[in-house]
C-alpha cells in the first residue's frame, strides 16, 4: 500500500522531507496578467515594427525587376498609378510585409528568399547578353526553385524546325500535393532556339510527364504548357511550392481555398502530426481565447540546405455548428523556441491562437513541408467552453512539457506563442508523464463581476479498474490567483492512471465550478 504525503508548499518543508513529499509550484499572474490583455497579433498591426529596405533601382521602375514575376495585374496597375516616390515606398514597403511569413522577427524571410533565388538565377544562367533573371529559365527558378530532376538532350531535333533549334532540357518536380485536378510530377520544358538560348516551350508534348523522344508523334496533345503553368502558378490548392514562392497565402482569397483542402483532400507522403486545442479566457467581449499547438517530429521534416531549423506552413480552421468560421492562415503558427537544434527523434511545437465564439465546432490543421511538399492533417470535433467573466468558470486543464516565468518584461501578455501573461507554457501533446519529468499544469478561471474566488481545492484519485481512489490529501488555496500554473514532483508514485479533479467555490459557498484532468504516470 502506498503512503501519499499531503500537498504541502516546497518553502515551508524541512530539507530532509522535500524529496519526499508531493511538492507544488505556484507561479502567481501579475495584474498585467489579468486586465489589460493586449489583443492578439492580427487584431492590431505594428506599424511601426519595420521599415522599407531602400531599393537600388529608380522607384518609378521598381516594378519592371523581378518583382513583376509577383505583381498581380491589380497591384501593377496600383503602383504604376502613383505619382510619387513617397507612395510608392509605402507601396513597396507593404507589398512585402504581406508576404512575410513572420513578422515577428527582424527580417522578411518571403524577401530574403525571392532575392536569393533572383541571385541564384543570375549565377546560374549567364549564357545571354541579358540578367539571369530575365531569362526564361531565371523566370522559372524564381517561381518553382531549382527542379528534382533534369533530362537533357543537346542534340534533341524539335518537331517543325527545319534550322536550328536543336536541344531539349525539361526540369521535372515531384511531389507536389495531388488534388485531383493536376498530376503530383510536374515538368517544364526548354528548347534551344535559333540564336542558342534555352527558351520555355508550350509544346504539350515535351512538358508531358509521358514524354518519350522515339515516339513524339504518338502523344496525344493535351493542354499548352503555358496555359497549365498558369493555373499551377495561379491554384495555391495545387501547386503548393508555386503558391509559396509567389507570396500568394497570405490574403484572406488566397489562402481560403488553401485552407479548405486541409479537409477536403488526401496528401502524398503524409506527415504524421498530432494537434491539441487549449481554452482560456478572453479578451472580454464574450469570445474564448483558442490556442492550437501542433506537434510533429523533427525527423518528419526535410532539413533546409542550410541547416537551419523546419520551417513548414501549417495553417487552419474552425467551422462552427452554426456557420461561423475562423481560419489560421499563414503566419499564424509560430515555432517554439525550444525547437532550435533538436534530434531528429524530438518533437518540434508550433503554435497559433485565435478568438472564437462558445459552441461546437469541427477543427483542422494542415501540415505542408515546403521542401519535400509531403503534408499532414489533423481534424477534431470541439466544445469551445463560455470562459466569459460573467460567470463562475474553469478553463480546461492543460499539461505541461515545461513551465516557467517570462525572462523579458516586453514578452508579458497575450500575443505572443507560448507565452500566458508572465509565464511561457509549453503544452505536452498527451497527459502522459516520465515521473523523472513531473507533473506540470496550467489553468485559470473566471468569477463573476465584483466578486473573487473563495477557495480553490484539488484532488489527486488513482484508477483501479473502474474504481477512482483518493490518492493523498486534497490542496486547499483560499483566495486563489484566476492564473494557476502548477508543478508537483512525482517521485514515489506508482505507475497508471490518474485523475485531477478542480473544485472553484465562489464567495457564496452554493456557487462551485469543477475541472478534471485524466492523465499517466510513467517509468520513464
Amino acid at each position: 500500500m502506498v503512503s501519499w504525503p499531503s500537498v504541502i508548499p516546497r518553502r515551508w518543508l524541512p530539507a530532509p522531507l522535500l524529496a519526499a513529499a508531493l511538492t507544488l509550484v505556484v507561479f502567481p499572474a501579475t495584474s498585467e496578467g489579468q486586465q489589460g490583455r493586449p489583443r492578439l497579433a492580427g487584431e492590431a498591426a505594428d506599424a511601426s515594427s519595420r521599415s522599407a529596405k531602400k531599393e537600388r533601382v529608380p522607384l518609378a521602375d521598381w516594378y519592371r525587376g523581378p518583382v513583376r514575376y509577383l505583381l498581380r495585374r491589380s497591384e501593377e496597375k496600383e503602383f504604376r498609378s502613383l505619382r510619387n516616390d513617397a507612395a510608392r515606398a509605402l507601396f513597396i514597403r507593404d507589398f512585402w510585409r504581406s508576404r512575410d511569413p513572420d513578422p515577428r522577427t527582424p527580417e522578411n524571410e518571403a524577401r530574403l528568399a525571392f532575392w536569393q533565388r533572383v541571385a541564384d538565377a543570375n549565377h546560374l544562367f549567364n549564357e545571354s547578353a541579358r540578367p539571369g533573371w530575365m531569362t526564361d529559365r531565371g523566370r522559372i527558378h524564381i517561381l518553382l526553385g531549382a527542379p528534382n530532376d533534369t533530362q537533357e538532350d543537346l542534340n534533341f531535333q524539335v518537331p517543325g524546325r527545319r534550322l536550328g533549334g536543336r536541344g531539349l532540357l525539361r526540369w521535372i518536380y515531384h511531389g507536389k500535393v495531388l488534388t485531383g485536378r493536376h498530376e503530383p510530377t510536374f515538368v517544364v520544358a526548354f528548347v534551344v532556339d535559333e540564336s542558342g538560348e534555352w527558351r520555355l516551350t508550350d509544346d504539350a508534348i515535351l512538358s508531358s510527364v509521358y514524354f518519350d523522344p522515339l515516339s513524339v508523334k504518338a502523344l496525344q496533345e493535351t493542354s499548352p504548357l503555358l496555359a497549365r503553368l498558369e493555373s499551377a502558378l495561379a491554384d495555391s490548392v495545387t501547386d503548393l511550392g508555386a503558391a509559396l514562392d509567389l507570396g500568394r497565402m497570405t490574403t484572406p482569397a488566397d489562402e481560403t481555398p488553401l485552407i479548405d483542402t486541409v479537409s477536403t483532400e488526401t496528401f502524398y507522403g503524409a506527415i504524421p502530426l498530432s494537434a491539441r486545442w487549449d481554452f482560456y479566457p478572453g479578451a472580454g467581449d464574450g469570445r474564448t481565447l483558442a490556442v492550437v499547438t501542433v506537434f510533429v517530429k523533427r525527423a518528419e521534416l526535410a532539413s533546409p540546405a542550410s541547416g537551419a531549423d523546419p520551417r513548414p506552413l501549417i495553417l487552419g480552421k474552425l467551422e462552427g455548428a452554426t456557420g461561423e468560421r475562423v481560419d489560421l492562415g499563414e503566419g499564424s503558427f509560430s515555432p517554439a523556441e525550444e525547437n532550435a537544434g533538436l534530434s531528429p527523434e524530438r518533437i518540434l511545437l508550433f503554435q497559433a491562437r485565435t478568438l472564437a465564439r462558445p459552441g461546437t465546432y469541427r477543427a483542422y490543421v494542415g501540415l505542408f513541408d515546403t521542401i519535400s511538399y509531403h503534408a499532414g492533417s489533423h481534424k477534431a470535433t470541439l466544445e469551445v467552453p463560455d470562459l466569459s467573466t460573467g460567470r463562475l468558470a474553469i478553463s480546461p486543464i492543460t499539461p505541461l512539457s515545461a513551465l516557467r516565468p517570462v525572462t523579458r518584461r516586453a514578452d508579458v501578455g497575450y500575443t505572443l506563442p507560448f507565452i500566458l501573461g508572465d509565464l511561457r507554457v509549453l503544452p505536452r501533446d498527451r497527459a502522459a508523464f516520465p515521473r523523472s519529468e513531473g507533473l506540470m499544469l496550467y489553468f485559470q478561471f473566471t468569477v463573476p463581476p465584483a466578486q473573487k474566488a473563495s477557495r480553490l481545492e484539488m484532488r489527486f484519485f488513482r484508477r483501479e479498474g473502474e474504481s477512482l481512489v483518493p490518492a493523498g490529501s486534497p490542496q486547499i488555496t483560499d483566495d486563489p490567483s484566476p492564473v494557476q500554473g502548477w508543478s508537483f514532483p512525482l517521485a514515489g508514485w506508482p505507475a497508471g492512471n490518474y485523475r485531477l479533479v478542480v473544485t472553484l467555490t465562489g464567495q457564496e459557498d452554493s456557487q462551485t465550478a469543477t475541472q478534471h484532468l485524466d492523465f499517466e504516470v510513467t517509468a520513464e
